[in-house]
């Protein structure tokens, strides 16, 4: 005879437990007396000879019968030691179902059938957790036009109402009215601490490929998993979406049901806990929402189906599997977007997408298509579209309402986008969503829509714009966020950029080349928009030196402080004309005199020697060198035209006579230009100065007279103008 290995003590402890699965009845000190040997066991499970000696498929049934009878055991007797022997009974388990073999016997044994079971016993007091800790936390669902809103319930009871008023959940009430509940007052920790070590074991066993998953999507999917989602606890919502995640890997179909019916309902709980409950969840608990939402989303190209179905849509119905990624699948997205009504669920559905762009942008090598197919980006124009007529008809609607986030959180998107390294095969997906699919033409018709930015302290003139597009800003930098877009979209995109000409809308984007009190950077974005508007592209370059300037106007803070724009005669361009800005030097020099540097000299010669240059260059330097730093630095920079070599022509020999009597006066003996003290009559000279030699090209008219170098060398190297300089962009 052969001889057997002696059992070690644990199998000993495993064979002890199956002289009780054949007794018909037990009392309740025995169920209790069984906590210390299956703490000892599942300590075991967690070795690796654990697993491997109890990988035989026969030890999972026997505690699958003992489950059966603590189970039965806690329905009938109001035991509380009852619950304590069902949670390690359940750990064991989900220790156990590692293996392959164990999870082939626990699907053989209807295992998953019974944990339905177990938990629709266990949830009315795991409810009452949720009602009494998080009465304000209900999420917003979709909901149908008369029907339940579900977002303004607050009971666990009336929630489940509504989202079977709503069709989402039709079956959840009928999986936990057949099974009964447990007797005798359940603490809410205990029982959902007992829900998490179900799930726990039913994660383990969802890797045992597509039989068991098959199971469990049979089993919890809607109705149990809906039930779970709906106690809003983080432990219970990430093992769900684990479950989730593992079951749709690898079967289309069930991401397909997850993301219409019913399956909608679960997601809109999954999503609002996720976005709710985020600040108290740890990464090891984000990860799994994370890669649930994103694997429907982005690597099953959902986002269409599960976004439009997250609104309020009054006619819907669902789609079936073979419409899968066909033209078919997206036109009906599209049409039901149409009528869709925005909820705040699809608004933090959007948020996610934004945090997974940024994520993607953020990685060394991006590839648009790995991120988002064509037919989707096409889909997020549909949308962005959508809330802009939404915004338009709910005019005056609160910034924090969905459809305006949707609409800020869509431009965002598209702001974002087009900063990624794009090559070849990229330029050409996105030039065919801004030109094919009309993105570009609806931004420039939501620029239209909002007319010229009106100045400061000017009262803005109603504007009769193109229809289904807001004709004012919903939100604070909404006309700043439109024209970056457009920034961005134009930046070495040849198709672009004359788009935007033949469509007679350079002028629309030069417009926004202002400031904006309501729309913070809109001036920048707007130079920039410019600048990559006629980046080697001549014939916008000719459209828009074509343009004539008929008026200027005149901002109330300019004129406070003594500026003016005018048009210039000779060049037809703007001109910044400094009125009184000499006049506030020469009050502050006053106010505070005998205070840092006499700037008007000690004795009153010295004083009429200071007013006396003062003029000189108001009146002979600042003129030449303002009409030279137009020509050769600013006009290209607003228009994007080379200077016009006449007038430069002419003023230079203006600007050389001046020089010449700078250059005699400041000799050595006379250091400044009012004598051998620094005062208001340099530092007049300061701004033109130092945009004429940084950026007119002819600095050599300076640099050339040793006297007028030296001089400007002095001055311009003090630390108050180099302070001053290093907060402006000279």
């Amino acid at each position: 005879m052969e001889s057997r290995e002696p059992a070690c003590p644990e199998e000993e402890l495993v064979n002890s437990f199956r002289r009780y699965t054949l007794s018909s009845g037990l009392e309740p000190d025995v169920y209790l007396s069984w906590e210390g040997s299956l703490t000892k066991l599942i300590e075991w499970t967690r070795t690796g000879i654990g697993q491997e000696k109890l990988a035989d498929g026969r030890t999972v049934p026997l505690f699958l019968a003992l489950l059966t009878k603590v189970h039965e055991g806690c329905l009938k007797v109001p035991q509380l030691g009852f619950i304590r022997i069902l949670q390690l009974l359940l750990k064991l388990l989900r220790n156990l179902c590692v293996s392959d073999s164990n999870k082939n016997a626990f699907l053989a044994g209807h295992g998953v059938s019974f944990l339905v079971q177990i938990s629709a016993a266990l949830l009315p007091a795991s409810s009452l957790s949720r009602d009494s800790n998080h009465p304000a936390e209900t999420p917003t669902f979709p909901k149908v036009p008369n029907e339940p809103m579900i977002g303004s319930v607050s009971s666990l009871s009336e929630i489940r109402t509504s989202l079977e008023a709503v069709g989402r959940n039709s079956c959840t009430s009928e999986a936990t009215s057949t099974c009964g509940k447990y007797a005798g007052e359940i603490s809410a920790s205990a029982a959902t601490e007992s829900l998490r070590m179900l799930l726990q074991l039913l994660g383990n066993f969802s890797r045992g490929g597509d039989e068991c998953q098959t199971a469990i999507w049979r089993e919890f999917f809607p109705a149990m998993f809906t039930e779970l989602a709906l106690l809003r606890v983080n432990s219970i919502s990430d093992v769900i979406c684990m479950i989730l995640c593992t079951c749709c890997r690898d079967s289309t179909e069930r991401s397909w049901q997850l993301c219409q019916g019913q399956g909608v309902g679960l997601m809109s709980l999954l999503i609002s806990s996720a976005v709710t409950n985020e600040e108290t969840r740890d990464e090891k608990q984000i990860y799994w929402f994370e890669s649930l939402w994103r694997h429907l989303c982005l690597e099953e190209n959902l986002f269409p189906l599960l976004f439009t179905n997250l609104g309020i849509i009054p006619m819907r119905q669902e789609l079936e599997l073979s419409k899968y990624q066909t033209e078919e699948y997206f036109c009906a997205c599209q049409i039901w977007l149409r009528t869709c009504e925005f909820t705040f669920v699809q608004v933090r559905l959007f948020h996610l997408l934004l945090e997974a762009l940024h994520d993607y942008l953020d990685g060394e090598e991006t590839c648009l298509k790995l991120f988002m197919p064509e037919d989707t980006l096409s889909f997020t124009v549909k949308v962005l579209e959508r809330a802009a007529d939404c915004a338009r008809e709910e005019l005056g609607t609160p910034p924090s309402s969905p459809t305006i986030k949707v609409l800020g959180y869509s431009l965002q998107f598209w702001r974002l986008l087009c900063t990624c390294d794009t090559n070849t095969e990229q330029q050409k997906v996105l030039t065919q969503v801004f030109l094919q699919h009309s993105l570009l033409d609806l931004l420039l018709k939501m620029l239209e829509a909002l007319g010229p930015p009106e100045p400061p302290g000017r009262v803005r003139e109603t504007f009769s714009g193109p229809a289904g597009v807001p004709s004012t800003d919903p939100y604070q930098g909404y006309r700043r966020d439109i024209v970056a877009v457009v920034a961005n979209i134009a930046h070495e995109n040849k198709l672009a950029q004359n788009y935007v000409r033949e469509k007679g809308k350079l002028l629309v984007v030069l417009q926004q080349c202002t400031v904006d009190r309501d729309n913070p950077f809109l001036r920048e974005w707007g130079l920039w928009a410019m600048r990559n508007l006629l980046e080697g592209n001549e014939m916008n370059g000719k459209e828009v030196a074509s343009l004539e300037m008929k008026e200027t106007v005149n901002l109330p803070e300019l004129t406070d402080m003594g500026l003016r724009f005018e048009v210039d005669p000779s060049t037809g361009g703007p001109r910044l004309v400094n009125i009184e800005s000499r006049a506030i030097t020469r009050y502050i020099a006053t106010k505070y005199e005998g205070q840092g540097t006499p700037l008007y000299g000690k004795t009153p010669t010295e004083k009429a020697l200071v007013e006396q240059w003062v003029e000189v260059e108001s009146q002979n330097y600042q003129p030449v060198t303002s009409a030279l730093s137009f020509e050769l630095f600013i006009k290209k920079l607003f228009t994007g035209a080379g200077p016009d070599e006449a007038a430069v022509a002419a003023e230079v020999p203006k600007l050389n006579a001046v020089l010449d009597i700078y250059e005699a006066r400041l000799t050595e003996i006379c250091k400044y230009l009012a004598g051998d003290f620094f005062s208001l009559a340099d530092l007049s000279h300061f701004a033109n100065t130092e945009y004429f030699v940084k950026h007119s090209g002819k600095s050599d008219l300076i640099t050339s007279r040793p006297h007028v170098a030296a001089w400007w060398q002095d001055i311009s190297s003090r630390p108050s103008w180099q302070k001053t300089i290093a907060y402006c962009s000279f």
